[in-house]
């Protein structure tokens, strides 16, 4: 017996240590998971949109703000929450049939590491809500509608509206700490770099002030500024409507480079920053649409190389004797730009995608540094066999940063993604090895890119448009009901909302999105 004792102290010891061992990670995986939160369009400067953990599912609503003393909690999240939220046929969640605010289609939510969230409405109105319980915070009236993404700085988060005035508000206590007009519609989204603030509005001015209000610089450009901005280091880039692209200093806004493309509007786009380069997008020139454009060339093509080839030759104005219509160097809508003096090394082989007024969603980049953007293709290796609005298919695959060149996203199946159309196309944001894709009309998808799987997350209305949407984890209605003349359904709004396609945004290990109606925060159903 005596000689057992040592070794039951041992044993001891060894499992405190393994429950210490177990209490640190926890509390490490806690951190990093926090650590994660969104406090800009698409996350970052460079918007690159993306964090590193993976979300996994299956998913569930977790909470659904609606108004500022409206919001469902989900009774399976906490046990002091009362509300139904688990979607089946049959069942609609139980949201107001109408709502006294409307959100733009072009705003992201941004979270804070305070543990909030932050928005603004189409009525002048900006919230800020607890992010676990979606409960309102406080709310600001900032005296005119807003269409931009707001952005969080050392203590305050910072508006614009359309009227043209930036507001910075106290992060926690609602106040309004300074205001700067500028004179003409901002419908840019706020950047923050190195403790700027930088705004552009539709006159084409571009405006750096500090996060005390103060204007450091402000820089006049060719053109109205509809699209939006990013930044690395000490650069600046934006592009104006006139389809210059500029790289602006960050230290007095002077001019370093600037570069013609082709396009016809930035609008609904962001560049994106990463490696040697500045990833641009524009709004394809000939139309805002892709049903059936450029299907004779995929027709001939044999294989992905080919296919390839082919597609370059097209959008050099290459029309193969006559074989292939519509071939332009017009419809060159994805640029690889130097981010120091925007020159050019190469084409990228991607023809037109999307449609019903929207240019193509703008690049993003995952968590194995690849750039991430649409192709339409005869031969796709991650969506899915067919889409709507061609004989073929469109793919996600990843630009080859020196080629120009697709490199294809091949984990050995087609993920089966559904519905996938032309001209209801879906942005892009990343969580670990998941790509998030989300439109308002269709709603939000995952693909897991390494497992090849893609599901529906939400689709907003379960019988639509002739479609059986019940495989989504979510769905906010089952039918869609019979709205008034002129309305944005499934919910009366105060506004029809403004378009635009804007994909979740992720932090403490829930996605968050913006619709409409409302902000809606998911969670994985445990």
């Amino acid at each position: 017996m005596k000689e057992d004792k040592p070794v039951t102290k041992l044993n001891k010891a060894g499992n405190l240590l393994l429950k210490s061992i177990c209490v640190l990670f926890l509390l490490l995986t806690e951190y990093i998971t926090c650590a994660q939160v969104w406090p800009q369009f698409q996350q970052n400067a460079e918007r690159h949109g993306r964090v590193e953990n993976d979300i996994i599912p299956p998913y569930r609503v977790r909470w659904i703000w609606t108004g500022k003393d409206h919001v469902l909690r989900n009774q399976n999240s906490n046990a002091d929450w009362s509300d139904d939220l688990d979607s089946r046929p049959g069942y609609d969640l139980p949201i107001r049939d109408s709502v006294d605010h409307t959100l733009s289609g072009t705003i992201q939510p941004v979270i804070g590491n305070n543990g909030k969230v932050y928005f603004a409405t189409m009525e002048g109105w900006a919230y800020c809500l607890d992010a676990d319980s979606g409960a309102t915070l406080w709310s600001y009236d900032l005296e005119a509608p807003s269409l931009s993404t707001a952005a969080i700085g050392d203590s305050i988060v910072v508006f614009t509206t359309v009227y043209g005035s930036v507001k910075a508000i106290h992060l926690d206590k609602g106040q309004l700490l300074w205001q700067r007009p500028t004179g003409f519609a901002i419908t840019s989204h706020v950047l923050i770099h190195q403790g700027y603030v930088v705004v552009a509005n539709q006159f084409g001015t571009v405006f750096c002030l500090n996060q005390a209000g103060n204007e450091i610089w402000s820089r006049q450009l060719s053109a109205g500024i509809t699209g939006n901005l990013a930044a690395f280091e000490n650069l600046i880039y934006v592009g104006s409507d006139d389809m210059i692209f500029y790289a602006l200093s960050l230290n007095d806004g002077e001019v370093i480079a600037s570069t013609r493309l082709m396009g016809q509007h930035f609008r609904f786009t962001h560049p994106v920053v990463h490696g040697s380069k500045v990833w641009v997008t524009s709004a394809s020139f000939p139309i805002l649409g892709s049903e059936y454009v450029m299907e004779s060339l995929m027709d001939e093509a044999s294989d992905f190389e080919q296919e390839e080839a082919f597609i370059l030759r097209w959008l050099m104005g290459d029309d193969n004797g006559g074989s292939w219509s519509d071939a332009s160097k017009d419809w060159e809508h994805v640029f690889a730009l130097d981010k120091n003096d925007l020159s050019r090394d190469f084409i990228i082989p991607a023809g037109p995608v999307d449609g019903v007024g929207f240019p193509a969603p703008s690049v993003v980049v995952d968590n194995k540094e690849r750039v991430l953007t649409w192709w339409k293709t005869r031969f796709p290796t991650l969506t899915a066999a067919s889409a709507f609005g061609t004989k073929y298919s469109l793919d996600i695959a990843a630009i080859d940063t020196v080629t120009g060149g697709r490199k294809r996203i091949d984990p050995g199946k087609l993920s089966g993604m559904w519905p996938l159309e032309t001209d209801n196309l879906y942005a892009m944001s990343v969580a670990g090895d998941q790509v998030w894709l989300r439109q308002a009309f269709r709603g939000t998808q995952m693909i897991d890119m390494d497992q090849g799987s893609a599901r529906l997350v939400v689709a907003p209305i379960r019988y639509n448009d002739g479609g059986n949407f019940s495989g989504a984890d979510v769905n906010y209605i089952d039918q869609r009901p019979a709205l008034p003349q002129g309305t944005y359904g499934p919910y009366l709004m105060p506004n029809r909302p403004t378009e635009g396609r804007t994909p979740p945004a992720f932090a403490h290990g829930k996605i968050y999105i913006a619709e409409h109606f409302g902000i809606v925060c998911l969670e994985t159903a445990k």
